[in-house]
């Protein structure tokens, strides 16, 4: 994924919902046991000075919050492929 493809997902679909820009972001993870939690900020990595400490080159990171629950399988059965 990248940050292009993220923007873009995200502006499609909050077209389509009630409450536009309001709609709350999760985030869920592992596809056999889903846990959803909630995204405490964004990070951007060129901030690290240490090529090593950060992975490689230039990304964003979401930074995980609170753990809400358990998520749904449907998330990774549906999400949108291809990217």
């Amino acid at each position: 994924m990248n940050i292009g493809t993220l923007i873009e997902l995200l502006e499609e679909i909050s077209q389509d919902m009630p409450e536009g820009d309001d709609t709350e972001v999760t985030f869920t993870m592992q596809a056999n046991w889903p846990l959803e939690s909630t995204i405490r900020g964004v990070f951007d990595c060129r901030e690290i000075e240490d090529e090593e400490e950060s992975g490689h080159g230039t990304k964003v990171t979401l930074v995980e919050g609170s753990q809400i629950g358990y998520g749904s399988k449907s998330a990774f059965e549906d999400c949108n492929e291809g990217w």
